[in-house]
């Protein structure tokens, strides 16, 4: 709890992040503590690839939860090599719940890749 009083407080991030370490370190199973670390490290560019890693956990352990899936699915997207990952993230949230804002973005990632896939024109 203190790490998510301490989120809300402009330029406390950094600590906030330490104490969702510290709850997972204490509970490794707690998936919202993943989550709310996800949460703040995708909030941060270069703390891309280690928030990718807590959203992984979370689908670990909920492996039936849309929002776990859909929080995967959007870190991965913001990395050109992750688009073909986070295609099938957002395809199995939409498995599991239904949403029309999650299959507009499941149809977005596959445009997208499917353009990265086409050949390029001559120059």
């Amino acid at each position: 709890l203190l790490g998510v009083a301490l989120s809300k407080v402009p330029g406390r991030l950094p600590e906030a992040i330490e104490q969702y370490k510290a709850a997972v370190a204490i509970q490794p199973e707690y998936a919202d503590a993943h989550t709310s670390l996800g949460i703040a490290l995708a909030s941060m560019p270069d703390r891309l690839p280690e928030a990718i890693q807590e959203f992984r956990a979370v689908v670990r352990l909920r492996p039936d939860s849309a929002e776990a899936h859909t929080n995967l699915g959007l870190a991965l997207s913001r990395d050109p090599r992750g688009l073909s990952e986070a295609v099938s993230e957002f395809a199995q949230s939409v498995r599991i719940r239904p949403d029309p804002a999650v299959q507009k973005t499941l149809d977005n990632c596959r445009e997208a890749l499917r353009k990265s896939r086409s050949p390029k024109p001559p120059a």
